[in-house]
């Protein structure tokens, strides 16, 4: 009875730990995280306010190519090559980088940043909510910044 009693007290347990201590529940259940643009390869994506363009590649073709995206931010007349990555599709790392992004390799959670953000994704585009102690270039200016898909026929 009481080998009985423990076991029945042990799937009790299980079954609330795993339906009810979920840290990202709350995230998943109102963030749509198959519009985010790592999903859309070969992709362009903008920013109108300030002015952020990145692209999304298709998968890497060799070892010495990487499919983070890159673009580039144009702040006050200065150009910041970044790659983009990602950390359990929440948050976002806009992370230095040169010109050419395709020949390095990058890893979550970097040690310098252009700035690094919360992401809410809803079709064909999303928004950053910026963290202002990551902010490196912005100067705190802006709390979100939006970025919209660019449509095909705009890309050629």
């Amino acid at each position: 009875m009481r080998k009985t009693l423990s076991f029945i007290i042990l799937i009790f347990s299980s079954c609330f730990f795993f339906t009810s201590c979920n840290v990202y529940r709350d995230f998943f259940q109102n963030n749509n995280c198959d519009d985010c643009p790592l999903w859309h390869h070969e992709s362009e994506w903008e920013c109108t306010n300030p002015d952020i363009t990145f692209f999304v590649y298709e998968e890497p073709k060799d070892e010495n190519s990487s499919y983070w995206p890159s673009g580039v931010i144009e702040y006050q007349g200065e150009q910041y090559y970044f790659t983009l990555e990602f950390d359990y599709l929440r948050t976002i790392y806009f992370v230095p980088s040169e010109k050419d992004t395709m020949k390095k390799k990058h890893y979550c959670v970097p040690e310098k940043l252009y700035f690094s953000g919360i992401c809410i994704y809803s079709e064909d585009q999303f928004t950053v909510e910026i963290d202002k102690n990551t902010d490196s270039i912005f100067d705190g200016k802006y709390d979100t910044i939006l970025f919209t898909k660019v449509e095909a026929e705009q890309n050629e």
